[in-house]
Parts: structure tokens; sequence; C-alpha cells
């Protein structure tokens, strides 16, 4: 009250006006009432009546009711002081409110003759500046002490606030005092940024006390000409500072506010930061688990600066698998060391190509191959945000091959469905739909655009057959067994075939059929292979009942089966001999033999055919070959036996035996006595051959005397000619008795003497004359050695007597050999030869019309070669 009756009932800052406020504010409407009666009994302790007092208060509770409801409608909650935004709003639903007050408490003291007319201004305003005044002063100081939190401060901040407020005290005496008022609100900013904004609203509030103090006892710098402009100046003063003090208040606190949110936000950003680099940690490790677990090889690379090579920075475990290799022998190292297929391969073209572009490139699956290794791979290649390149790839070799595989097996199923011509086929008995493959349709002569259904199934079998097919399958399906069908099917072309079916069913959880698969086989070829051979047995069992001789089965010696024959032989009949021992139907004698040949036959050995004594039920005693061999009867390991009757044959051949010992002694005895004169005509042929050659020789040493006593030397010369004729002769004779066979001779041999002999006849050794004859026994007979001898003993003469003048050394070369059909000789000299005036068919010499004789003699031929001396070669049959 004071305050508000300084200067003659008039405040430059109403301070009731800030204190309604508030108290409406934290009490609703519930005091507006207060306002009233407040303002009524303040106003009358100023001395007015009682009609103006509740005038002034109806003012006030209508200011104070108008700021309530716009604070509510535009504001809406206490803190105010949070934003300028609501500072402005405040200021101006403040100066509003205010208006209603001032407007309605002047007019009432100038109806009431209290102030007067001319002055209705300078006092609205002063009354409006008041109100205006009180309320941005008062106001947010309350809301500030009662609604923000205090916190607790330590020791050096207290004493801080001590000195501060001690220092505003002195500094706001001193600025009014002396100064500009408006440095305070250096004050106003400093309590306000470095304490709180309490501390700013109650600095406002403590420096406009000081300032309406120093008006007061006249130590003032707002003191104007007259009470009007002195209270209009400090009213203007309040009004702005406490207006800037809120704006300032409310910066600072919003200030503080985006610090706080800033703060929090860096406090949350940094646990989000922790919680993603934890996560990015976890996904990180995950990633490199996952990145190790992998099958395909995962490998970084990093492009040199000109990206004409890639270093390998990282490969994962699958890598080291894949190519062999370990981890610290491949990274650090160029691709191109590592992968030296890697350009011809055509991925590092793939490598620049991606780090340039960046786009994801997927090399095909190709085969790489190097000196170290080859396979199949398929490459995926990336580029990091880094600008590292990653290659991921696998070893698809073995899916290759496995394709490879399963090509090769389709096409050999295909195949083998082609050959075996075996159809297969689906049931979908839920849908009842067909499916047939492409033989089905070939084996049952459908066409391939036939849509497969029972009915096109049904009407390719037989009339006979369809019911009983079309029955079994329907009973596999409900019995839950394997189908097994055979039927005829007619072709087309009126062709019967017979086919055999085979499938399975599947079930579901409730046993119901949901669908059958199999396959289809033509097996008319079996079911004809079945008809011949059930005819082939019924003619082999015609001709095993007919046959004479005896045929039965036995296991271990136990017989399963015998023919009509055995059981007439042996006096059974044949339910008599089954399951009995065969040992008991063979004589004792031959237990041994029978015992060895049913365990080599039971180990199925062969076996010659032996011979056996069977005992029929009579006693009777039946001599038998048996030949046999392995088979299967019953489904087991028998053997099948025949045994031929051999007894009468044993009775002609010990006949034949007795004849042919009587032979063998007669012949044996007529041989001695060819013998005997065998011998003796050999010892009378011998004496021959040796006369003749004594005699042979006997005529040689005639000629040879005959020779030495002629005075002219060509006649020396026919006689030596004459005697090496007959000393041929001689020879020939002389070997023939010599040898055991009388009727050839070793023919080279033969030449190796008579040679000698004639070279001696021709003193060949003083003229240095070779002869050489190859020593390969070849045998000649008498008749064809003769005349050859002699052919040779003039050749061999002419030679030394013409072939080599002057004592000439040379050589004479015998070949005699015997070349399939036919004898060759072939006689060659290196000497002068025979000139080509000699033709020996047209010469009439003795020795050459000698030589053709013979030849003609021999039915032989014989050529002339003068290209190298002399050559002979004739040829005669064997």
């Amino acid at each position: 009250m004071f305050f508000g009756i300084s200067y003659g009932n008039v405040s430059p800052f109403w301070i009731p006006a800030g204190i309604a406020v508030s108290a409406i504010l934290f009490s609703r409407i519930y005091l507006l009432p207060g306002v009233f009666f407040g303002t009524v009994f303040s106003v009358a302790t100023t001395g007015v009546t009682l009609p103006v007092a509740i005038s002034l208060g109806i003012g006030n509770f209508l200011a104070i009711s108008v700021f309530c409801l716009s604070f509510q409608h535009l504001i809406k909650e206490k803190m105010f002081l949070s934003s300028p935004g609501l500072i402005f709003k405040f200021c101006i639903i403040s100066a509003g409110s205010s208006l209603i007050a001032a407007g309605i408490g002047v007019s009432s003291l100038i109806l009431s003759g209290y102030v007067q007319v001319p002055d209705i201004l300078i006092n609205s305003l002063t009354w409006w500046l008041g109100d205006v005044a009180g309320m941005l002063i008062i106001a947010p100081v309350i809301f500030t002490w009662s609604t923000l939190t205090k916190a607790s401060l330590a020791t050096y901040i207290r004493i801080e606030h001590v000195f501060f407020y001690f220092l505003l005290i002195i500094g706001s005496m001193l600025i009014f005092s002396y100064s500009t008022p408006y440095v305070f609100l250096i004050f106003v900013i400093y309590a306000a940024f470095r304490f709180s904004a309490r501390h700013g609203t109650l600095t406002v509030l403590i420096g406009d006390l000081i300032a309406i103090w120093s008006v007061y006892f006249s130590q003032s710098v707002f003191f104007g000409s007259s009470v009007h402009d002195t209270l209009f100046s400090i009213q203007s003063f309040i009004t702005i500072t406490s207006i800037t003090g809120l704006f300032l208040i409310s910066a600072l606190h919003e200030r503080k506010k985006v610090m706080n949110e800033l703060q929090a936000a860096k406090r949350e950003l940094e646990d989000r930061v922790a919680n993603q680099s934890l996560t990015i940690r976890e996904r990180e490790t995950r990633f490199s688990e996952l990145v190790n677990a992998m099958r395909s090889g995962v490998v970084v690379y990093r492009p040199t600066h000109d990206e004409t090579d890639f270093i390998i920075e990282e490969v994962n475990p699958a890598v080291e698998k894949i190519e062999g290799l370990k981890r610290e022998d491949i990274v650090g190292r160029s691709v191109k060391d590592v992968f030296p297929g890697v350009e011809n391969f055509g991925l590092f073209q793939v490598f620049q190509e991606v780090s340039k572009t960046g786009i994801t490139k997927h090399f095909p699956v190709s085969y790489y191959v190097d000196n170290r290794h080859s396979g199949w791979r398929d490459n995926f290649v990336f580029k990091l945000p880094g600008g590292e390149i990653v290659a991921v790839y696998e070893d698809v070799t073995e899916e290759k091959e496995v394709k490879k595989e399963l090509v090769y097996a389709k096409n050999w199923l295909e195949f083998t469905q082609t050959v075996a011509k075996i159809g297969l086929w689906t049931w979908d008995i839920q849908s009842d739909t067909l499916t047939w493959s492409d033989e089905f349709f070939v084996m049952f002569g459908l066409p391939p655009g036939t849509i497969p259904s029972f009915d096109s199934w049904l009407k390719t079998i037989h009339p006979d057959d369809r019911d009983a097919a079309y029955e079994r399958t329907l009973r596999s399906v409900s019995e839950k067994k394997e189908l097994w069908n055979e039927y005829r099917i007619i072709l087309p072309s009126g062709e019967i075939r017979w086919i055999a079916a085979a499938g399975r069913t599947e079930y579901d959880h409730y046993g119901v059929g949901i669908g059958m698969s199999g396959v289809c086989i033509d097996i008319t070829s079996r079911k004809d292979i079945e008809n011949a051979l059930r005819e082939s047995e019924e003619r082999y069992r015609m001709l095993v009942d007919n046959v004479p001789d005896i045929i039965l089965v036995h296991r271990n010696g136990v017989l399963l089966y015998v023919n009509p024959a055995a059981a007439s032989m042996m006096g059974y009949t044949i339910q008599e001999l089954y399951d009995t021992l065969l040992i008991f139907h063979v004589s004792p004698e031959y237990h041994g033999i029978l015992i060895d040949a049913i365990k080599r036959r039971m180990d199925s050995q062969d076996i010659e055919p032996y011979e056996l004594e069977i005992l029929s039920k009579s006693g009777e005693r039946k001599r038998v070959v048996v030949r046999g061999c392995t088979i299967q009867y019953q489904g087991e390991p028998a053997s099948l036996n025949v045994l031929t009757d051999i007894t009468e044959r044993k009775i002609i051949e010990d006949q034949l035996r007795d004849f042919n010992e009587k032979l063998e002694i007669e012949v044996k005895n007529r041989t001695e006595e060819l013998q005997t004169s065998l011998a003796e005509k050999e010892v009378l042929l011998k004496e021959i051959h040796h006369r003749v050659k004594n005699n042979m020789q006997v005529i040689s040493s005639l000629l040879f005397m005959q020779a030495r006593n002629a005075e002219q030397k060509e006649v020396r010369d026919i006689l030596l000619e004459s005697q090496n004729r007959i000393k041929s002769i001689a020879l020939v004779h002389e070997k023939l008795y010599q040898s055991k066979d009388f009727d050839r001779i070793d023919y080279p041999d033969y030449l190796i003497r008579i040679t000698k002999q004639i070279a001696e006849s021709y003193k060949a050794g003083q003229n240095q004359v070779r002869i050489i004859v190859n020593n390969d026994t070849v045998y000649l007979s008498i008749d064809k050695a003769v005349p050859c001898s002699l052919i040779v003993s003039e050749l061999v003469s002419n030679s030394l007597k013409y072939a080599f003048p002057d004592n000439r050394p040379g050589e004479i070369q015998i070949d005699f050999s015997l070349l399939e059909n036919e004898y060759e000789l072939i006689y060659t000299d290196n000497g002068i030869g025979i000139p080509e005036s000699i033709e020996p068919g047209k010469t009439k010499t003795l020795g050459l019309e000698l030589i053709q004789g013979l030849v003609h003699q021999l039915n032989g031929t014989m050529t002339l070669d003068r290209s190298n001396g002399t050559k002979y070669t004739l040829r005669f049959s064997a």
C-alpha cells in the first residue's frame, strides 16, 4: 500500500495486479471474488467514496477475468517463460486486460470529480502502465519461485549468489542515481544466464524497486519537468526492463532447454552410437562367422592405383579349402600370382569393369585352368564403398559332374526305355488324371496327341483281358498291394502284344490312396519264349520218356527223377525208385567210383564219362557208361545223368580183345620175318653200291693212268674231265652205302667232298681259288643226286679251267637249298666270266651239252647271269 499511495494516489506499478493474476492462474476462477473485494478494500483506503471503490473493483474483476480466459485460450500452460513466443502472448494479454481496468478506473474518477477531463489521457496511460508493470514483474516472480524445481547448490554457488545480490543492490543504487538506467540490464542478463529464470525475475523486481526507491528519495535519473514526466519515465523504464528481462529469461531458458535437449540428444545419440557400434560389432561378428561358415569362397581385392592389378586383402576358409592354399600364402599377393589363369579365364577383365563402374557383375559358370589345378567356377563380383572388389564364387565342378551324370543317366534311361520297350506312367488318384511317357504311346500304338485316360487305355486292351486288368488295378489300391498286371493289347494294325504292368501306390496319413506310378513292359517275346519252352518241355519229356537210355536226376545220391527206361531196366516201378539211394542200385565194387563222382558233380566239377555196373531188382547186372551235368532242379542244384547200356558192347569188346591179342602175336611174328628179310636186302644193297663205287673207282683210275700217259694236252684234259665225272657218280654211291638211308644223301656234305676232289685234280690250290659250299642239311634222292652232281662237276671244272687264268685268285660259291616244293642250286664265281659269244644252249661243246641234257633230265631250268663273273641258277622239283 506504501507503493500504491506514492505521489498522491498513483503507483509506478500496481503490485496487486500481478498478485491477482498469479492467484487466479493457480486457483482459476475461485479467487475472482477475492480480486474484487481486495480491490475495493485497497482503493477505499485511499479516501475515495465507496461507489468509486466498487467501480474500480469491478474494473479489476473484469480485467483479471479477461486475462484468465485469454491466457487459458492462447497460452494454455503456466510455464509461459519457456519461449519468447509465449512471453509475447503474455505481454499482449497483460496489456489488453489492463486497458479494461484503466478505462473503467479513470472513467470512475472523472465521474466522481477526482480527475479532471483534460488529464484523462495522462491518467489513463499512468493507470495502464502501472497495471501492466505489476503483471509483468510480480506474476513471473511468483511463477518462477513457486513452480521451478529448486536444486541443491554448492557452497561456492551460494556465496556467488550473496555476492551477486550485494553488487546488484549497490550497483542499482549507483546506476539509478548517477548513470544510464538501462545499464541495469547487465545484471538481469548475468542472473538469467549464470543462475536461472527465478533469479532473473527476482533481479528485475529488485532493480525496479530500487529504481522506485531512488525516485522516492529524490536521488534518481528519472526526474522530469513534472510529476507526470517523472512517473511516465519510471513506468516506461520498469515496463521496458521487465519486458526485456522476460524476453532475455525466455531466450536463455529456451537456450538452456535446447542445450539440455541437445545434451539429452547427445547422450541419446551416444547411447545409440554405442548400441549401434555394439550392434555393428555383433553384426560384424555374425557376418564374419557367416562368411567363414559359407561354402562359397569370398575374396576381397584392393585395386592398384592404375587398376592394372588387384591385391588380395582377405579370404574366408572356403577359399583355402577350394584352392588348397593357406590364408598366409594368399593374402597380400597379386591375383595374377595366386591365380595365373585369371586373365585367360576372363575374370580379371570383370574386376576392372566393376572397379570402374561399381556395377555388380555375375561372371557365369566357366572352366578355370592353370598350372596348379582346374575346375568349374561361378563368380559374383561387386564393389565395396571403400573401393575394394569382392568376389564371391563357388566351385561347381562336382555339381557339373553331377549334372553331366544326370544328363547321361537321363539319356541312358530314355535309351533303356526305348531299347527295353519300357513305358512309364503315373496316375493322380485324387484328380483321376494319367501321365504317360513317349515310349508308352509307342508301345500301345497310340497317336502322340492322345489324351491319357482310362478309356484310352482300356480301348487298347484285348476284350477278354479288359475287365480283369481294370479290376486288378483298382484292387491293388484298395488292398494296398503292389500292382502286377499281365494282359494283351491290340495294336491299330491288328497285331496282338503282351504287356506286363507293375506299379506302387502312395497313400496319405489317413491311408487314402493319392497316386500310383509304374512301368509297362512289352513281354510278347517272353510269352513267345514261354510258349516255345512249354512246347520244348513237352517234346523233351516225350523224348526222355521214350529214350532207351536211363535218365535220372539225383541230389547227393538221392534219386529225384527216373525215366520209364530206368524203371524197366532196373525192374522197379518209378514210384519205387523215388527217394532211394543210387548206391543201393550199383554193384559194391563200383561204390568208390560212384561216391567220388557224386561229390565232384555236386561241387560243379567237370567229370569225364565213367562206367558203373547197375544191379536190377532180380540181381541181373548191367554195365552202363554215365554222362552228366549239374542242373537246377526244383530250385536247388542237382545232377542230371544219362546211363547208356553198354553190356553187349562190353561183350563184343572182350571178344575183340581176344582177337586182337591173337592178331598181335601173328603180326609180331610176321614183323620179325620181314625185319630179317629187310636186313638181308639192306646188306645186299650196300654191297651193290659198294661194288658200283669200286667199279667206278677202277674206271677213274684207268682214265687217270691213260691221261698221265697221254702226250696231247687236249686228250689229257678230256680224260681228266671224264675221270671227274666218274668220281662224281662214284662218290654218290659211296655216300649211299655209308648212309643209313639208301634212298637219299646229305647233298651239301657231298658237294664239299666232290668240289674238293675236283679242285685237287686241277691243282686249284696253286692258283688260290677258294670253293665255298653252304653246309645246311638238305637231303637229295639218288635219282636226282647223280645228274645234279654231274652238272656241278662240269661247272666247277669249267671255272677252274677258264675263269681264273694266269693263276688269278678267285672264289667259287655253291648254295643248295630246298624252297617249298623245289630245289635251288646257285653257282657263282668271280672270274672273268663267260664271253658273250658263247651261248650255253647253242654251243656244241661236250660239257655244255652234257649240262643241258642233265637239266632236261631233272625237268628243271637253268639261267645264266654274266653281270658279275658267272652265276648259274638251277631249279628243279623236289
